[in-house]
């Protein structure tokens, strides 16, 4: 795309107000005689403006931060945005500030900023994103928060990353563009962790032949694995005990990044055992499995944990089960699981028992913790990261924060994967490089863009998407009410909460899934 140059957002605004009054001020004439006063020429290209709220009254050197990280912006984005008339007769709450009333023609961009208190010093540097969205989804008025206690926090890369979600980068513009794939926040549409929806169990409560559906009060809340030595029924001609166990994968959009098992044990016998996990190789339903239909299983699967005393059980055994769940995502025949003892510790003594899905506490069933595979499907952006060396990288792309928590709230969904770009400043710990994936990004949500303005920037691809590390404090945040511009200039309420929900299908091809059941 060509390159178009022009002077800087802020002293552009201001020459083009001096002119303005110059020719009010002097009485303008035509050929033919005075002419009245002629309408502001909108200035060419894209325009941030920055207003301050009440209250704010930042330093000359604040000012030209913020200065700095607009000139940043407006080389990036190089195409005019269609102004829209906004009417909002009353201030109006916009992410975590309080906007003034407007009516005006914006053009092309407002962006409100305060400096107030967030959580102290050395926490949230700042908090920003859209408010009010065109219907074209590019917001019309955003905000930024800064927190007046972290004065050292202003840098310039904070500054450029919070007006980037100013701008749009967030899932509150990706998600209706049909952009953000698979979030792992819940308020943008994760769905809820998978329950077991088929275990048989065996236990010296039920038939001596059953290996079915549980019948009884004991059994409705035991799933039972390990060695018998007289505490339940053993398989005939075999000295273990084992269960069957489930899932429905089909709400998945795609593969998972991460998908844990999660068992919850309510009561174990003897010193120690290791539980392990085996594909089963056929078709089974829970109410009609014995032990002469029980279906083969094949080799092991999934890592093993030790049982001793429950010592790595506190307060759940978890397993990883990823690479299963993927091929079961993608559509290959799902059997399930038998959960059994490892055979080699056949000599010792052990019995343990899980909750089931019958269990009246939800929260003890068994779970499938899933970890989505959060990615941003921009053609534009796909298509830089590439460029930067993303061809071996063996997921989805371009791979986003995935790293949701109650406690992190508005940073997953709408940052760059940390612990594959390297020192990128749409990250959520805060790099200094405005990479072309960024920039990418920009031109997917609708705007015109310069791609030859794009810092040098660096990608980790093997298997790094695999590797887990503690979270992050931290840098910003975003999510609050949002607004779309009715037909009249008026806001309309698009999600009074934290962020939006939207529908989006997924972005690459699904094998059939052929499920046997």
């Amino acid at each position: 795309m060509r390159k178009r140059t022009r002077p800087g957002g802020a002293a552009r605004r201001w020459r083009a107000g001096l002119a303005l009054t110059g020719l009010l001020s002097a009485g303008a004439c035509g050929k033919d005689g005075p002419t009245g006063p002629q309408p502001p020429v909108e200035p060419a290209g894209f325009q941030i403006e920055l207003r301050y709220v009440e209250g704010t009254d930042p330093t000359p050197e604040q000012r030209a931060t913020l200065e700095r990280a607009v000139a940043r912006w407006e080389e990036v984005i190089v195409g005019d945005v269609p102004g829209v008339r906004v009417r909002q007769p009353a201030p109006f709450a916009c992410q975590r500030l309080t906007a003034p009333a407007m009516d005006e023609e914006i053009d092309d961009l407002v962006v409100f900023v305060e400096f107030g208190p967030l959580d102290g010093p050395g926490g949230w540097f700042g908090w920003g994103g859209p408010c009010v969205l065109r219907d074209s989804f590019l917001p019309a008025v955003s905000s930024i928060t800064l927190d007046e206690e972290d004065p050292y926090g202003l840098t310039d890369p904070l500054m450029i990353h919070e007006l980037g979600h100013a701008l749009g980068f967030d899932p509150a513009v990706w998600q209706p563009l049909g952009l953000l794939k698979d979030p792992s926040d819940p308020a943008n549409g994760r769905p809820d962790p998978l329950e077991a929806v088929a275990d048989a169990t065996v236990s010296e409560w039920y038939a001596e032949d059953g290996f079915g559906l549980p019948a009884g009060t004991p059994l409705s809340e035991r799933l039972v694995v390990g060695e018998s030595f007289g505490t339940w029924t053993e398989g005939p001609g075999e000295d273990e005990l084992m269960s069957l166990i489930r899932f429905d994968v089909s709400a998945l959009a795609a593969p998972p990044l991460a998908a844990i098992l999660e068992l919850t044990p309510t009561e174990t016998a003897g010193d120690t055992g290791v539980i392990v996990f085996h594909d089963v190789l056929a078709p089974w339903e829970e109410g009609t499995v014995s032990w002469t239909t029980v279906p083969d299983f094949g080799g092991k699967i999934g890592a093993q944990f030790g049982t001793g005393f429950l010592s790595t059980c506190d307060p759940t055994c978890d397993t990883d089960l990823t690479f299963k769940v993927v091929d079961w995502a993608l559509g290959v025949s799902e059997n399930g699981l038998v959960v059994r003892q490892d055979g080699v510790l056949g000599g010792i003594s052990s019995n343990i028992a899980f909750h089931t899905r019958h269990a009246a506490d939800p929260g003890v069933r068994p779970k499938l913790r899933i970890t989505p595979d959060t990615h941003f499907a921009g053609p534009a952006a796909r298509a830089a990261f590439d460029e930067l060396g993303g061809t071996a990288y063996d997921s989805a792309k371009v791979p986003v924060d995935d790293s949701y928590s109650p406690d992190r709230p508005g940073v997953a969904d709408g940052h760059w994967r940390r612990n594959v770009f390297v020192q990128e400043v749409m990250t959520a710990n805060l790099g200094a490089s405005l990479s072309a994936v960024t920039i990418g990004a920009m031109e997917d949500i609708g705007y015109e863009v310069d791609h030859s303005v794009a810092d040098p920037a660096e990608l980790r691809t093997h298997f790094f998407h695999r590797l887990y590390g503690e979270p992050i404090a931290p840098i910003d945040g975003s999510g609050g009410p949002l607004y779309r511009i009715g037909p009249r200039g008026n806001f309309e309420v698009v999600s009074p909460g934290v962020q939006v929900r939207w529908e989006a299908e997924p972005d690459f091809p699904r094998r059939p899934r052929v499920l046997e059941r």
